[in-house]
């Protein structure tokens, strides 16, 4: 990963830490969604764990380079990703650096997604 990429993630993820009821600049009016980017469903901690471990994969870092980021130990990513306890705010912290969103749909439902 370049000096360039890195500096992009923190750009995003300091972006993501402003205040929700504040019009976001770091995105437009609507999101998109790239093709090439999946979607993940977590239906339990282990499912979120290999959700989080797939979206650092895609984005090519490293257990040690999505640590650094949020300012967590390259331990307790191994643990978020094996789906064992650690705070919200971390997990909440490593899905945001990963450049995702969380979001809680009724079960059962269809999600259309435009791109």
């Amino acid at each position: 990963m370049t000096g360039e990429d890195r500096e992009h993630i923190r750009n995003s993820y300091e972006c993501s830490l402003s205040s929700p009821s504040v019009s976001h600049a770091c995105y437009g009016e609507y999101m998109e969604h790239p093709a090439d980017t999946p979607f993940f469903r977590a239906m339990d901690s282990k499912s979120f764990g290999a959700s989080v471990r797939s979206a650092r994969q895609e984005r090519k870092l490293t257990q040690s380079g999505l640590a650094e980021l949020i300012n967590a130990s390259r331990h307790t990513i191994v643990r978020l990703e094996q789906g064992e306890n650690v705070s919200l705010e971390t997990a909440i912290a490593a899905v945001r650096a990963l450049e995702r969103d969380i979001a809680l749909i009724p079960r059962f439902s269809r999600l259309d997604v435009k791109q």
